[in-house]
């Protein structure tokens, strides 16, 4: 891996950083809470797309609107920028699509977790996960232990003992009350 910093907008640094043969590449952009950050990213992306690169291009957006323009323009993964989650940067180039669902998870529009303080004790992890997804409540991610642990993604198959469910749902999902999720798992 190489980390070149410089002015990718500038003739001939992105040819002298090898950019023309890379297998990955970055291009975050220069101010997080700025939008007009998205034009230099977009610049960037026209650069690296005349060079050819073979390359698989990650490029962070600012504005959603500009997702469609950054694909056109070469970048096969946009993200907004999180800096405080590195790790999607990571993962948009392991496992594209999955930086989708990790930007889902850090805003409060669309998909989002929530926690059910539901007792469940001897069912299996399967059945939980099966339950609430047949049962159009959401879908299980872990849940919390009668200590307060937090256990996510268990093993298919173990019996949990759980004081919460930790679960993700749609802005729209409708949840049935405590009582009734508690009913679905008697035996």
């Amino acid at each position: 891996m190489v980390h070149h910093t410089g002015d990718a907008l500038e003739d001939g640094m992105l040819a002298s950083a090898g950019a023309h043969k890379a297998k990955y590449i970055i291009v975050l952009c220069k101010e997080t809470q700025d939008s007009h950050s998205d034009s230099l990213t977009f610049d960037a992306l026209h650069r690296i797309q005349a060079l050819p690169s073979p390359a698989f291009v990650m490029a962070e957006a600012i504005n959603d609107s500009n997702r469609p323009r950054f694909k056109a323009a070469g970048a096969k993964a946009v993200i907004r920028p999180v800096r405080a989650y590195p790790e999607m940067l990571v993962r948009s180039l392991i496992a594209p699509g999955t930086e989708q669902v990790l930007e889902d998870l850090f805003r409060h529009q669309g998909d989002h977790t929530i926690r059910l303080n539901v007792h469940l004790s001897g069912v299996t992890w399967a059945k939980v996960v099966t339950t609430l997804i047949q049962k159009d409540i959401g879908t299980a991610l872990g849940y919390v232990r009668k200590n307060g642990d937090i256990v996510t993604h268990p093993q298919t198959f173990s019996t949990i003992e759980a004081e919460g469910l930790i679960i993700l749902i749609n802005d729209d999902q409708v949840i049935p009350s405590l009582e009734e999720i508690s009913q679905f798992f008697k035996a």
